[in-house]
């Protein structure tokens, strides 16, 4: 049975895939700041601190992501680890960003309703 080669050709197609992932995430970060000038699309009072923490938590994660991948393909037993480590990471933080812009569209409806 080929078991051990199966697997070692799905956690190659997984880092692939994760690789793509994480790069496109990057590029899309730079091609912001240079389109844009920064990566906070829409910072503005209060909440413009987490936005930017937000922000940088989601480039954090996309750089754990790319070298997560590098470790898949290279077959580092810390790899598979660490891509359960940025799929929690990432459900965390993209939680936390919609909290943020719930908090923040009630706060607009109950000023625009006074």
């Amino acid at each position: 049975m080929d078991r051990p080669e199966f697997l070692h050709r799905v956690i190659r197609i997984i880092g692939i895939i994760t690789l793509a992932y994480a790069a496109l995430h990057l590029l899309q970060a730079g091609l912001y700041i240079v389109i844009r000038g920064s990566l906070w699309f829409y910072a503005r009072g209060d909440f413009g601190f987490i936005e930017r923490a937000v922000q940088l938590s989601h480039l954090g994660v996309m750089l754990l992501l790319l070298a997560v991948s590098i470790g898949l393909l290279k077959w580092k037993p810390w790899s598979r680890p660490a891509v359960m480590l940025w799929a929690v990471l990432t459900v965390v933080l993209h939680f936390a960003s919609s909290a943020m812009w719930a908090v923040r569209y009630a706060r607009d409806m109950s000023r625009a309703t006074t």
